[in-house]
């Protein structure tokens, strides 16, 4: 038995205590109080263990919310989203845009980092903010103390400790802030949510990326994608020979 053979099992004892049953009535009312305050908003999912829970969550609630996906050049080669997405539509039909940016085939010449640098604001840039009321993320304060201070943050006039205002009145709503492993487990078992296949290979405590940055690099994401997949390996490291180095 594996990693995450064990988490799915712990995930399955935990799903009827009193702890999770609160933390996903916390957030089922974290959606909606963000419901009533911005009608106009839509969901920012990356198909990641949290994402892919929120887009469930949300699709029970409001089946027609516009979900944006933002894929790089490296998405496809770096994990197995496409087959993941097909089987998530499969039985749930969310209304899903892929916004896909192509940086390093419509600029050949550019290295890994001038590639990276020139997607700095494809995730800012990748819907037209005037047009939003607010979005819906999966973070979560468990995975970095740096995320644990961002859905910290409270104001006057606060609807629920999951929705933050920004200064230019657009709202964020993050309904697993309190969620932990065990709550994902939980959520995955009810649900038989399809996963990213480094999830079952290694354990829901993976991080995953649809791209390939400076961290995602250096803490061996190249490196995992080589022992999984040699063909995507290829194709990357021959884009990006730099990055041999890494692995």
């Amino acid at each position: 038995m594996n990693e995450f053979e064990k988490q799915m099992l712990a995930g399955e004892v935990y799903m009827g205590m009193e702890k999770r049953q609160k933390r996903l009535a916390f957030a089922l009312q974290g959606i909606e109080a963000m419901r009533r305050l911005a009608p106009r908003s839509y969901a920012s999912i990356s198909f990641g263990k949290q994402s892919i829970c929120l887009a469930h969550m949300l699709y029970q609630v409001e089946p027609d919310m516009p979900m944006y996906f933002l894929a790089s050049s490296e998405t496809w080669d770096l994990h197995n989203y496409a087959e993941v997405i097909d089987a998530f539509l499969e039985r749930w039909p969310i209304n899903l845009h892929i916004v896909q940016t192509d940086h390093a085939g419509t600029h050949p010449d550019l290295s890994w980092k001038e590639v990276r640098d020139l997607g700095d604001q494809d995730l800012q840039n990748m819907v037209d903010r005037a047009e939003w009321d607010g979005w819906y993320w999966g973070l979560s304060k468990e995975e970095s103390k740096a995320r644990k201070i961002t859905l910290s943050r409270r104001w006057e006039g606060q609807p629920h400790p999951t929705i933050y205002r920004y200064k230019d009145g657009k709202y964020r709503c993050c309904p697993l802030m309190h969620w932990e492993l065990l709550d994902i487990a939980a959520y995955v078992v009810e649900h038989d949510l399809p996963l990213l296949q480094i999830y079952k290979d290694l354990g829901l405590q993976e991080r995953t990326t649809a791209r390939l940055t400076k961290k995602a690099v250096e803490y061996h994401g190249l490196a995992q994608v080589k022992r999984r997949d040699i063909a995507s390996y290829n194709r990357l490291a021959a884009r990006f020979p730099e990055l041999r180095k890494y692995t």
